[in-house]
């Protein structure tokens, strides 16, 4: 029963495609015609440009150059993997590179917005969101896609984005790297003075006659009585006092030898950038539109009109054959 109840929905519906064919003919071609002319000729086209590239994993540029703790330096050249990513979308996503952008390529003007108009900066914010995309591919690279009418526009905005992530990120971790390098290097002038005061201490005590205060109790020892009083009288004032600036000293100039190294690495970190990011593909100026697509989307459109047709003339059908419009109009 099922099947003679389909086939005979089917061969009912074969029957009013034939009886009404003309008129969804007619009227998808028009709509075709129609949706292909404002495609062709009304429709501003956009073309896309984008760029891709592999995130660094290169964070300092001390840490990567030269020897740290464990004597090893790290490769400059490894790509970043899912963390360094992460970072990296995270930074193109930031208000600070959006409204550089913004302000770098004068996109007010470019977007034809009035600057005197109610909540412009946000209509201005909504149509750079509209037209530029960040994604991770499935190489675990990142993409920055950027749409517009201008094909040389998009090309450009997509390259000065890359290279704004990289002045981004060195501006946030130079202001940290600046703050780091007072920080050490008041330590290290803070030390060097330290060292400067047992220096003159010594050399205080050195005028007294006490100069190293191990070597000259041997010397007297191996004397015996034979040994100069002065000098006796002065290592028992003063040995033991030369005995611990001697010793401080030795502390005191290793500790500066570390500050000096972590001064000169942070020095290098506040002075100077590598890139943060490996250019894979850079953008260049598109030849092919991406919006409007005249063939898909005039089939689309056809295809929509036919079946939207259809059903207005199905339910058309139905209304007649069982009266509720001779009704309807019966009871008005």
């Amino acid at each position: 029963m099922e099947n003679q109840s389909y086939s005979f929905n089917f061969i009912n519906l074969l029957k009013f495609l034939v009886r009404w064919y003309k008129h969804l003919l007619i009227i998808t071609l028009i709509a075709g015609i129609l949706t292909f002319i404002v495609c062709k000729f009304v429709i501003t086209p956009q073309y896309q440009s984008s760029v891709v590239f592999y995130p660094s994993t290169n964070n300092s540029i001390s840490n990567a150059l030269l020897p740290g703790i464990t004597g090893k330096e790290r490769d400059v050249l490894a790509f970043g993997a899912e963390e360094e990513a992460e970072q990296l979308l995270q930074l193109l996503k930031s208000e600070k590179l959006k409204w550089d952008i913004i302000g770098r390529f004068d996109l007010m003007n470019h977007y034809k917005l009035d600057a005197s108009q109610k909540n412009v900066y946000t209509k201005l914010s909504k149509a750079f969101d509209a037209n530029v995309s960040y994604r991770r591919t499935e190489y675990a690279s990142l993409e920055i896609g950027v749409t517009d009418e201008d094909p040389q526009m998009a090309a450009n905005m997509a390259n000065g984005i890359a290279d704004m992530l990289d002045t981004v990120k060195m501006n946030i971790q130079r202001e940290w790297a600046l703050k780091a390098l007072k920080i050490v290097e008041e330590q290290y002038e803070n030390k060097k003075k330290q060292i400067q005061i047992i220096q003159d201490s010594l050399k205080s005590l050195a005028a007294l006659g006490v100069y190293n205060f191990e070597e000259q109790s041997r010397g007297l020892a191996e004397k015996g009585s034979n040994a100069d009083p002065r000098t006796v009288e002065a290592l028992q004032k003063y040995g033991a006092i030369q005995f611990s600036f001697q010793e401080r000293l030795k502390l005191e100039s290793e500790a500066l030898g570390d500050l000096q190294t972590k001064y000169e690495k942070v020095k290098i970190d506040a002075e100077q950038f590598l890139p943060c990011k490996f250019v894979v593909n850079s953008a260049g100026k598109s030849e092919e539109k991406v919006y409007p697509r005249t063939i898909i989307t005039t089939l689309a459109m056809m295809m929509t009109t036919f079946f939207m047709c259809l059903l207005v003339l199905i339910a058309f059908d139905y209304f007649k054959k069982n009266n509720i419009i001779a009704q309807v109009n019966a009871n008005e």
